[in-house]
């Protein structure tokens, strides 16, 4: 028997103490679809990352057609056929659709000079391979989402890729494009071609994959042939035990009179390259001292609801909003602040501390300027002392550079510079992320200490089991679109994974 095209055998990896993979076992046939899934964290990015030459093993091996082959960079493993398509896609969008596709491998002319003749018929080729119909000197800028990932499967095609990771490739497609990458993925197939598909819709998995392999906590909890197994067993692999549900230990809040919060009919239309609608018909209800979850799997809407209701996508977004019963319109960031709504991003290190100022000017970045002209710094210290007894705060004076704080205590300083506005709403984007247990459990904590307190919060989170820790109700999103808003008591953690990836 042939060996595999491609096997990850005995895999370790670790981040410092953080052991991320354990021995894991992974092989990819020619000619085959095959599915990587696994929760948030359980190690499917750093598998792909070793993969593609961006990180090197601890232990364990890679061989590609029975050759042991070291991928020691993103070169080495081009050049072993491996291409990586990642959800981000990575198109020079000032280049045509021939320039996109010879990216890297371009046809030159006495070794020097691009030959453009030559670039248009090795694009037309590889498109012609995929049934695809694009015209090589249209602008990639002007092309569709689904028309985007055509071209850089192209390229794989035209680099002779013989092992293609496709993450996430459907987040940002219509139905329709989603059909039409399923079709161009069977062609992939018969090429012989090995395809890796990272999901989270089971029913798209399901769909199109020829066997599925589960992570779970670094570790390898399934392999099996797709049409020998069912959606319901492939959750139980993903989230393991039976969790409990929601685990903060009070009872249900009544909730009664006016929300503090209504939304009504919210939608985020599509970005100007086409693709599916962000989110569609949105609605909710949010009341006083209240945590509302969302969850959702990637791809599904939950930080593009949080950062519209922040006045982060402008006239983009259409719908009614109320605050305490009056209408409202979040049309700017500004314009939201005003009303009482306040962010922590997601993104700490791009979007939320500037990291060459200090813990003091990061905390209180949000003072307007006239008070701040005349605010002298010992009383921002003051006060920064009171919030850092409220938080947890471990930093040993207020003029440190916050670049030297650990994640954990950055993420407490955004969450101070938020409550500085004393927000209605508090808006939660993966609060947790990429932060120790110990700082994990301070914030779980302020959360509920906030809502006890009266402060309206939404969280969103992938963390299924921060949902059930914190939350008093989810609402379920899927491909941006909202299911009914549940109690978070009344559902355990498995339920709750089948009905999103459904």
């Amino acid at each position: 028997m042939a060996p595999p095209l491609l096997r990850m055998h005995g895999i370790h990896h670790a981040f410092g103490a953080n052991q991320v993979l354990t021995g894991v076992d992974f092989e990819l046939r020619a000619g085959e679809v095959h599915a990587l899934l696994g929760l948030n964290g359980a190690g499917k990015s750093t598998l792909m990352k070793i993969l593609a030459g961006a990180l090197r093993p601890d232990r364990g091996t890679i061989q590609i057609d029975g050759q042991d082959t070291p991928l020691r960079s993103p070169r080495e493993a081009q050049a072993a056929g491996i291409t990586m398509i990642h959800q981000e896609l990575r198109l020079a969008m000032d280049l045509s659709v021939a320039a996109n596709v010879v990216l890297g491998a371009e046809p030159r002319r006495r070794g020097i000079f691009l030959d453009r003749p030559a670039a248009r018929l090795a694009a037309a080729d590889a498109l012609e391979r995929l049934g695809v119909h694009l015209d090589a000197d249209r602008p990639a800028e002007t092309l569709r989402v689904g028309e985007q990932q055509a071209v850089e499967i192209a390229r794989a095609l035209h680099r002779s890729s013989r092992i293609l990771v496709m993450d996430e490739p459907t987040s940002a497609l219509s139905d329709r494009e989603v059909s039409g990458l399923f079709e161009l993925m069977r062609k992939l197939k018969r090429e012989g071609v090995g395809v890796i598909f990272i999901s989270h819709r089971l029913a798209e998995v399901f769909a199109v994959a020829d066997r599925v392999t589960v992570l779970r906590a670094g570790q390898v909890a399934l392999t099996v042939e797709a049409a020998r197994t069912s959606p319901e067993a492939v959750v139980q692999a993903m989230v393991g035990k039976e969790l409990v549900s929601a685990s903060h230990g009070s009872t249900p809040r009544k909730r009664s009179g006016v929300p503090r919060l209504e939304v009504q009919n919210l939608f985020l239309a599509a970005p100007v390259t086409g693709g599916r609608d962000r989110l569609t018909d949105i609605s909710l209800a949010l009341f006083p001292g209240e945590v509302l979850g969302l969850a959702g799997l990637m791809g599904a809407g939950r930080t593009e609801l949080v950062e519209c209701l922040a006045g982060q996508h402008g006239k983009r977004m259409q719908g009614f909003v109320r605050i305490d019963g009056r209408p409202i319109r979040l049309d700017s960031i500004r314009g939201a602040q005003r009303m009482g709504i306040a962010l922590v991003t997601e993104d700490r290190a791009r979007l939320g501390v500037i990291p060459d100022q200090t813990v003091r000017e990061n905390l209180f970045l949000s003072r307007p300027r006239a008070i701040r002209g005349w605010l002298r710094q010992s009383e921002e210290r003051r006060a920064y002392e009171t919030r850092r007894e409220e938080l947890g705060i471990v930093a040993a004076h207020p003029e440190l550079s916050i670049g030297s704080l650990s994640g954990g205590n950055q993420q407490k300083v955004l969450l101070a510079r938020a409550l500085e506005s004393q927000p209605r709403v508090l808006l939660l984007d993966e609060p947790t992320r990429g932060i120790d247990p110990k700082a994990k459990e301070d914030i779980y904590t302020l959360i509920r200490t906030l809502a006890d307190a009266g402060t309206s919060i939404i969280l969103a989170t992938s963390e299924l089991s921060e949902l059930f820790r914190v939350a008093d109700r989810l609402l379920p999103l899927r491909q941006g679109r909202a299911l009914p808003t549940i109690e978070a008591a009344s559902l355990s953690e498995r339920e709750l994974l089948a009905m999103l990836a459904a």
